[in-house]
């Protein structure tokens, strides 16, 4: 019966997932309609990050060549690609895939949310008003916008829910399923709400321990062996995620942020008042568990998280003077409102607390004057756009409160849920989404096919349109198959922002996270010949100026694009017969960037490397020509007239190796940045590859433990059916 009765509840909340997500995410949205700021993510981020992850010719390769000059892809956490409603990309196509997988994120979330109230006593009727409250919440529902952070914050009913019953029952089974859960969290690509949630559950934890000293025995010491239990199943579940991640921080700039750079909001009642109605008018009931004694267990953990959270979020001297310089993690993120999500589910949880305590408690004539004072006093300082559900949901309180029919009750919780299912359902979405759109609008532009024609294997430079940003992106690369040098990746590795330094143009200065509008008159145009730069990209009626520099010429135009060609790129691919060794990366930089550096005829290397054995010759010392060009693989066959170094304008970075004649050799790091190898006369097929230690160590670690896992729980089924 139980079964059944689960089932149908998983039925009804996918039901009405599905019902929400087509008729007021979907269905309201009018075409045709620009990628602007708000959408943007969605297609200039997640799409081509679907593209590349689940479309293209190899499943989930580990490295992206199409951003930058290459970058590790698995290592990067924004998009969550191992997180599972993301593997919907295999199967769908990436704009459909993104729009389920984010309602299937959603379905999950508000079964959490159900599933948590439910643990804590909450009936149905109320359970349903905190899974709305909560799951709809204005601040956290927008965050399908960005799927990665949207799926982060659905795993906080399952996380406090697992933590909760850690310190109320701790056992094994509860430390391994809050490490699942917080596992989870942490593969949907938001470490941020990882970070905020642990501190979340901290101050809960301690609230709710400390008002419960006086009358339990608390079991420090079991809570302790569940926590670090948790903690094992965390870091095994995420080491495939994890360990490349951590390589890549390594060599990240990502470093911490300037108080300005966190884009904290500015404390006001107003800003108050629309974080605490953002969920609508069910937080009017709130008040009402703070008159009931049967909720009393709930309050501390729950109020101190909410409170905790608002001082946070609202950017309050708790932020700016304690949570940000002192806190670990606190100067690692941008817009620490993100935390409001937890007052948001802790005021979802007593508004559901104060309806099933307006259904079923005995009210003495003072506790009802309060709850009902209470009320009428948040609905005073409530939003004027919902001033009528407002009215109405007070009126429904007040007659629970003084209603004798339990029958007479439960109808009207119910209609009270159905008032605040309504509010919420006059919010619905007007901004474009992949999914509103047919797969023909993802076809790749006419200037794509004429760039892959072209130089299909050297980069292209983007100019984005700010006004309308797709097709025409950093990410555009990812998207169609070009090597772009540019791209929105908050782990770019240092090197590219120490090479680049001298181009200008970096959108995200002090910091460096791909973006960057490099002028036709900058000297440091040297730097991307170099990185194979051979064509500029830009939406038409741009104005750049490529036409009053010598080195661009225009090759292509149309109704949509502008493409200059850059007439003085290097291949990605050459030979050069005269390198000089550097003792360290600093000298090598300096040297590459220094104005008489000829990459032409020379390079540098890092590292002690013999000299050609044949010093001062002339001529050409050979060719070489691209045979595959594949993520993890790239082949180069090589006719060497005298030893020579061949350099390939991709990044190094570690985890890539070359290989000559199938034998392996010392990969260089030359010119700072790009990866090269030493070769004698005669012909040669090298081939350089990318398999990086971390990720097989992460992945055989992730893999034993849910075999582990596995294992486990059959083992426990087999018991209980015996």
């Amino acid at each position: 019966m139980r079964v059944a009765r689960g089932l149908l509840v998983v039925a009804v909340v996918c039901a009405a997932t599905a019902a929400y997500w087509q008729w007021l995410v979907i269905a309201p949205v009018r075409l045709p309609q620009p990628v602007g700021r708000w959408n943007q993510d969605l297609f200039t981020l997640y799409y081509p990050t679907y593209v590349v992850a689940y479309r293209g010719p190899q499943l989930l390769p580990a490295w992206n060549p199409y951003q930058l000059a290459g970058t590790p892809l698995l290592a990067g956490y924004v998009c969550g690609l191992f997180y599972p409603s993301r593997l919907l990309g295999i199967v769908l196509p990436p704009h459909l895939a993104i729009g389920w997988g984010t309602a299937f994120d959603l379905a999950l979330g508000g079964l959490f949310m159900l599933a948590c109230a439910r643990r804590l006593g909450l009936g149905w009727a109320a359970g349903a008003l905190a899974t709305v409250a909560c799951v709809l919440h204005g601040w956290i529902s927008i965050n399908w916008l960005r799927p990665s952070y949207f799926a982060g914050l659905m795993w906080v009913p399952a996380v406090f829910l697992a933590a909760a019953t850690v310190v109320r029952r701790p056992s094994v089974r509860a430390g391994v399923l809050l490490g699942v859960a917080v596992a989870c969290q942490f593969l949907t690509g938001h470490v941020q709400i990882v970070c905020y949630t642990a501190y979340g559950v901290a101050v809960a934890v301690v609230a709710d321990l400390l008002q419960r000293r006086r009358h339990e025995a608390l079991r420090i010491g079991a809570i302790a062996g569940a926590g670090l239990l948790a903690a094992v199943t965390v870091l095994g579940l995420t080491a495939v995620q994890l360990l490349p991640t951590l390589e890549l921080l390594e060599h990240a700039t990502r470093r911490t942020l300037t108080l300005q750079r966190t884009e904290p909001q500015t404390p006001s009642f107003l800003l108050l008042r629309d974080v605490v109605f953002a969920g609508g008018p069910a937080v009017l009931l709130a008040p009402v568990a703070l008159a009931s004694r049967r909720w009393t267990p709930l309050l501390a953990p729950a109020l101190s998280l909410a409170a905790f959270a608002l001082l946070i979020g609202l950017g309050t001297p708790l932020y700016t003077h304690v949570f940000f310089p002192y806190v670990p993690g606190g100067n690692l993120f941008r817009w620490p409102q993100t935390i409001d999500s937890l007052a948001a589910f802790a005021l979802a949880l007593l508004a559901g607390a104060g309806l099933e305590a307006a259904r079923q408690d005995a009210w003495s004539r003072p506790r009802r004057l309060f709850a009902a004072g209470g009320a009428l006093a948040l609905a005073l300082v409530s939003p004027a756009a919902m001033r009528g559900w407002t009215i109405a949901v007070v009126a429904g309180t007040l007659v629970l409160l003084a209603l004798k029919s339990s029958r007479g009750r439960t109808a009207i919780a119910w209609l009270i849920v159905a008032c605040v299912v309504g509010e919420r359902a006059t919010h619905p979405n007007r901004l474009m989404m992949p999914q509103n759109l047919p797969a023909s609008y993802f076809a790749p532009p006419p200037a794509v096919e004429v760039l892959r024609a072209r130089a299909p294997s050297e980069r292209v430079l983007m100019v984005k349109n700010w006004q309308n940003r797709w097709p025409f992106t950093e990410m555009m690369g990812s998207a169609f198959g070009l090597r772009v040098v540019q791209d929105y990746e908050p782990l770019a590795p240092e090197a590219y922002q120490a090479f680049l330094r001298p181009l200008g143009g970096n959108v995200d200065e002090p910091l460096f996270w791909g973006r960057f509008h490099a002028s036709p008159l900058s000297p440091g145009w040297r730097l991307l010949d170099l990185l194979a730069v051979r064509h500029v990209v830009m939406p038409a009626r741009s104005a750049w100026g490529g036409e009053r520099v010598p080195r661009f010429r225009r090759v292509y135009e149309d109704a949509e694009a502008l493409v200059y060609e850059n007439t003085r790129a290097l291949p990605r691919v050459r030979l050069v017969g005269h390198w000089r060794s550097l003792p360290d990366a600093a000298a090598a930089l300096a040297a590459v960037q220094h104005p008489r550096f000829d990459p032409w005829t020379q390079a540098v290397v890092e590292g002690v490397v013999a000299p050609p054995a044949i010093a001062g010759a002339d001529g050409p010392p050979g060719s070489a020509t691209i045979v595959v060009d594949e993520a993890e693989r790239v082949d180069v066959a090589v006719e060497a007239a005298r030893p020579a170094l061949l350099v390939l304008a991709d990044l190094y970075f570690p985890g890539w190796r070359v290989e000559v004649d199938g034998v392996e050799r010392p990969l260089l790091r030359t010119d700072y940045l790009l990866r090269g190898v030493q070769l004698e006369a005669g012909a040669h097929r090298v081939r350089f590859r990318y398999a990086p230690a971390s990720l097989r160590l992460g992945a055989a670690t992730s893999a034993v433990t849910v075999l582990v896992l596995v294992g486990a729980l059959l083992r426990r089924l087999a018991r209980g059916a015996a």
